[in-house]
């Protein structure tokens, strides 16, 4: 069984038991097409970026769950088919096998100080561009020296005595 994410936009003008029962028949439906409910997490209203069948506000509700290939078409098509629901997005969450966060782990064991590290190839080509492209003048900020009036009118004195009227 493969794990997904299900993040839904629903109407803005729901009751919150409404809204129950839309999480609870999510819940319902993955058990039923033989799949494991593993969370919700209720995000609330939020405002969209644009309005969706004349709603500018949706209700978000973000949802764990995995579920066989086999019945994932099966579960999309009755999304789909629900009111009150504005859009939705699945997402297929992939997990790092045990070999790849071992080999994570050796690499951060690895890194010794005084020892070179290996650069990555993004890493390279950003190098690259930081030779190509101008770099921008950092601003550092100007350290404010205290003046008493005691030094300004010395110095108004001064002037003034210089210049001749």
């Amino acid at each position: 069984m493969q794990k997904y994410e299900l993040l839904t936009a629903l109407l803005p003008n729901l009751k919150s038991e409404d809204l129950q029962e839309f999480n609870q028949a999510i819940q319902k439906k993955i058990k039923e097409l033989k799949g494991e409910f593993i969370q919700e997490n209720v995000l609330g209203c939020k405002a969209l970026a644009y309005s969706i069948k004349k709603q500018k506000y949706a209700n978000y509700v973000l949802f764990c769950f995995s579920l066989g290939a086999e019945n994932f078409l099966k579960f999309k098509k009755w999304l789909e088919a629900r009111e009150g629901l504005l859009r939705f997005l699945i997402i297929k969450v992939k997990e790092l096998k045990k070999e790849e966060k071992i080999k994570s782990k050796k690499k951060k064991e690895k890194q010794v100080p005084g020892k070179p590290v290996k650069i990555t190839k993004s890493e390279k080509i950003k190098m690259k561009l930081d030779e190509i492209l101008p770099s921008r003048p950092k601003f550092r900020k100007l350290k404010k020296e205290k003046i008493s009036f005691k030094d300004i009118d010395k110095k108004i004195d001064e002037l003034l005595e210089d210049e001749e009227i």
